[in-house]
């Protein structure tokens, strides 16, 4: 495989602007996505060689304010170019990433880090174990979850 499938990656941008495009087809007719939509043959390819050569410059974040959090927002075409780089990088993942990084398993990496660990308690039989903070490390993980599951795995009281 290329390191960089220029086709590839253009079918793969063009796919995902004709979904975003289908889900705000009923937008302000001076949107951005119509405008994008007319001129896709210009922005995504240049955006693409721009990736390529190592030369992309993304657009400024769109920030939004509410009462209780604040917002970032990419605009639509670094959201576009963000995904395409991501599916060039992914089959790249399980190569160059630690084989005990549950995290790119997604959802059920908990699942499988705490199969891990049950499987090492009853092999390994260790004389010590380190609690470590997970909340911090993985923001991602539904943290009463992987508690709930730990618990049942783990008896000591602390």
């Amino acid at each position: 495989m290329k390191r960089w499938d220029a086709d590839n990656m253009l079918e793969i941008g063009k796919k995902l602007f004709a979904k975003i495009h289908r889900q705000k087809k009923h937008a302000n007719h001076n949107h951005d996505v119509h405008f994008m939509a007319r001129e896709i043959d210009e922005w995504l390819p240049k955006g693409i060689q721009a990736l390529i050569d190592g030369a992309y410059d993304p657009r400024c974040i769109k920030r939004n304010y509410f009462p209780d959090e604040v917002v970032d927002q990419l605009h639509i075409s670094d959201r576009i170019f963000q995904h395409i780089l991501l599916k060039q990088l992914k089959p790249t993942f399980k190569n160059v990433m630690n084989p005990n990084c549950y995290h790119l398993n997604g959802p059920t990496g908990v699942k499988y880090a705490s199969q891990r660990i049950k499987q090492i308690l009853e092999e390994e039989k260790p004389k010590y174990l380190l609690r470590v903070d997970i909340k911090s490390f993985y923001a991602s993980i539904p943290k009463l979850n992987c508690y709930r599951t730990l618990k049942n795995i783990i008896t000591t009281p602390k």
